[in-house]
């Protein structure tokens, strides 16, 4: 079973971000409009990616502290055709088995794609990327 509950996701992604992506870059990113309310964190590589999207909580959107303790983070890690090949050093189970589901997925995926927006295929065809997002959700108690 995969366990992929609590903070050491954050801890593990991190830690594999360092270790296994040779090419990485981390931006910020902050709403426009109401920057002390919605921000992220971006994490770019050339083996996965991981974001961390921070929204101010319910009880906490009155409040201007942009770091307050009620806040919803949504963890996001993704997973491309070429992780496989890029991977340099032995991964975490947790990884390998999301890159065989990425490609267990791919065919079917392609198959709907083309069934469904073939008429359209000029528009998207030389932009395609298939990538496996996983998402974790972190919400406060209300």
């Amino acid at each position: 079973m995969i366990d992929l509950g609590g903070e050491p996701i954050g801890s593990l992604f991190l830690f594999a971000q360092k270790k296994h992506n040779t090419r990485q870059e981390i931006d910020a990113w902050k709403d426009d409009v109401i920057p002390n309310k919605i921000y992220s964190n971006l994490h770019s590589g050339n083996v996965f990616g991981w974001d961390e999207d921070f929204m101010a909580g319910p009880n906490a959107w009155a409040n201007n502290d942009i770091h307050s303790d009620e806040v919803v983070k949504r963890s996001k890690v993704y997973f491309y055709p070429w992780s496989e090949e890029e991977i340099t050093s032995p991964v975490p189970e947790e990884f390998s088995y999301f890159i065989e589901m990425h490609k267990d997925f791919k065919p079917v995926l392609e198959h709907y794609l083309y069934e469904n927006y073939s008429d359209q295929s000029e528009l998207w065809e030389d932009l395609v990327l298939y990538k496996l997002m996983i998402i974790k959700y972190n919400t406060p108690s209300a």
